[in-house]
């Protein structure tokens, strides 16, 4: 009895050691932050065990802050976090990283392609409408996944068009410079794929010019 009260209490004991160590942070105490963010991932991780669906998210974003945390205190082990909190990221994706599809594109497998990056959008479209600092940019990259495959393919070219142009205005609003001009070149090959070299040049000096612009009809 008194085990199964105690864990009824781990999820806030798990809550309050994420929080605390997210204000810690932020009162300059990283060391004293570290303990309490990795007590976080420890009790989140037992908690994922018993009842994976249920905790995963909580223990992908205390693995995710844990490892940003360890390397703003350049701690080696930073990576070993980061790398956990992208697998688990996938896991809860459905298991497919935003650039999944064009894996099966280049391997040939067209329509696989085509339908894997729309699941894979629509995967992390629900994601970051309940947790847009975690998963907005993978929306992105999805997003912009699902252009060059259609671009690629030369094929459903409206819809690519429509991605890569939420993907180039995604990344502006994330301020990804480098990611926003990859999406910006998406985007104009595809306008260039569609018989709009005008527009695609704009596109061009829109992303060179740092506009966010990107939008035509």
């Amino acid at each position: 009895m008194v085990r199964d009260h105690r864990a009824a209490h781990l999820p806030d004991l798990a809550a309050s050691a994420g929080n605390l160590a997210s204000a810690l942070v932020k009162a300059g105490q990283l060391a004293e932050a570290l303990e309490h963010s990795q007590r976080a991932v420890e009790l989140w991780e037992g908690l994922a065990d018993d009842h994976r669906a249920a905790h995963l998210p909580k223990l992908m974003a205390a693995t995710h802050n844990h490892g940003a945390w360890l390397a703003l205190a350049e701690r080696p082990e930073a990576a070993r976090y980061s790398q956990r909190a992208v697998r688990l990221r996938a896991e809860l994706a459905g298991g497919h990283p935003p650039d999944a599809a064009e894996q099966l594109a280049w391997s040939g497998q067209h329509a696989e392609a085509l339908i894997a990056s729309h699941r894979t959008v629509a995967q992390y479209r629900a994601l970051s409408a309940t947790d847009p600092d975690t998963y907005l940019r993978d929306l992105a990259a999805a997003l912009d996944a699902f252009a060059r495959i259609r671009l690629q393919l030369h094929t459903d070219l409206d819809n690519a068009h429509s991605a890569a142009d939420e993907a180039f205005r995604t990344y502006r609003h994330l301020k990804s410079t480098d990611d926003a001009l990859d999406a910006a070149h998406t985007l104009a090959a595809v306008l260039k794929a569609l018989g709009r070299p005008d527009q695609a040049e704009q596109v061009h000096r829109d992303a060179a010019a740092g506009g966010t612009d990107a939008h035509h009809p």
